[in-house]
């Protein structure tokens, strides 16, 4: 096993990207709606998926979507 620690806030940091936008209720239920993911980890050096490239199931359409999408794919943390 490549690594049995999850460096979850390091990988929610590099998603956020310094970004402090407030997502809206609006926000939220379009990632939903949309079933939007990202795929499989942030981080490709370490961790269970080592070498894979992140990617967006569906592009998120403004910032604040982006943002609801970065918090959705850490709830497992």
């Amino acid at each position: 096993m490549p690594s049995a620690r999850f460096m979850g806030r390091y990988e929610f940091e590099i998603l956020r990207a310094g970004s402090a936008v407030e997502s809206s209720e609006a926000d939220r239920a379009a990632v939903l709606d949309a079933e939007s993911m990202i795929l499989p980890v942030a981080e490709p050096g370490s961790g269970p998926f080592r070498g894979r490239e992140m990617r967006w199931t569906r592009t998120p359409g403004d910032e604040g979507q982006r943002m609801i999408l970065v918090l959705v794919s850490g709830a497992d943390d």
